[in-house]
């Protein structure tokens, strides 16, 4: 039997539980059923999930696969997030003061070092624009591209 990364089992130390649903469970594996079960308290909660690549101790290969088993079964529906929506979501981030010379753009943030983003449109589409962010503001711009929904349409 597959060992559960740590950040699964940590799901079940916290006062709040996840209800994993038996029929996701043998259709997709227990690891789907985490996350589905993840994306459903979320989304419950009136929290939309918009990465998962920090959340659990999974590979990429692994993420993606249990995305694709969930999808292919109905049972989430994800979306892209528009660059507007991103900034948005970044604006709201308060990572502190900082201690450097220059503030970002999106979070205000004083960073030593700054990085040049082209945004709205990237620069592979074209894109002049640039501004001004912090590397804890890039790197989350870079994370946020799709949201996740639970597909309330079909019953479980």
């Amino acid at each position: 039997m597959n060992e559960l990364p740590q950040a699964f089992k940590e799901l079940f130390k916290e006062e709040d539980c996840y209800i994993i649903k038996r029929d996701v469970a043998k259709k997709c594996g227990i690891k789907a059923a985490l996350v589905y079960a993840y994306i459903e308290k979320e989304n419950k909660e009136g929290n939309l999930v918009y990465s998962l690549k920090d959340i659990f101790e999974l590979s990429y290969k692994q993420l993606t696969r249990i995305k694709k088993v969930l999808l292919e079964n109905n049972l989430i529906i994800i979306s892209k997030i528009t660059p507007t929506e991103k900034r948005q979501l970044l604006k709201e981030n308060n990572y502190g003061k900082g201690n450097g010379e220059h503030y970002c753009t999106w979070c205000g943030y004083k960073s030593f070092v700054l990085h040049e983003h082209h945004y709205p449109i990237p620069k592979h589409k074209g894109g002049t624009d640039t501004v001004s962010i912090c590397p804890n503001c890039h790197y989350q711009y870079h994370i946020f591209d799709e949201k996740y929904y639970i597909n309330y349409k079909l019953e479980v």
